[in-house]
């Protein structure tokens, strides 16, 4: 008998959803570096084309991005683009914080003793589970936290 186990990640984990920024609060340089769905690139992260935000933070707390978060394309593709396919995941590895846009995720242990986020994070690299996403996800391709629940592990 096997001591295995197989539970739901989304068990473990919650995502945080973007903040919807209006257009007019964006620069082109200068503030904080907003993290859009095309700055989620397959595996890095892309910012070529990054845009800022230099108003207030105080009610933006919880969009508030910090070096090793894990952040998703909550929007996207069927898995036929894999360029551009919903759960494309990634790193934050800069000092600098940023915010949070609406379509991109931060996901979070629950439980870091049960699953750390190193842990997480490389269990959202496989592809495997991106394309368990992407065609878990609705017909508009978009990942919600139902859609972690669908997605299951052995521990």
């Amino acid at each position: 008998m096997s001591d295995w186990a197989e539970y739901p990640i989304g068990t473990f984990i919650d995502v945080q959803n973007g903040y919807a920024f209006k257009s007019s609060d964006f620069r082109s340089s200068n503030g904080i570096p907003v993290i859009k769905i095309k700055n989620v690139a397959s595996g890095k992260l892309d910012l070529s084309d990054v845009q800022y935000y230099d108003g207030s933070i105080e009610d933006k707390e919880n969009f508030v991005i910090k070096k090793g978060d894990i952040l998703i394309a909550m929007t996207g593709s069927h898995v036929h683009q894999p360029s551009s396919m919903v759960g494309r995941i990634v790193r934050y590895n800069l000092e600098q914080t940023a915010l949070l846009n609406q379509r991109v995720g931060k996901i979070y242990s629950l439980d870091k003793d049960a699953l750390d986020e190193d842990f997480i994070y490389q269990f959202y690299r496989q592809i495997v589970v991106t394309y368990q996403l992407a065609l878990n996800a609705d017909k508009l391709y978009v990942f919600t936290q139902q859609d972690a629940d669908e997605v299951t592990l052995c521990l």
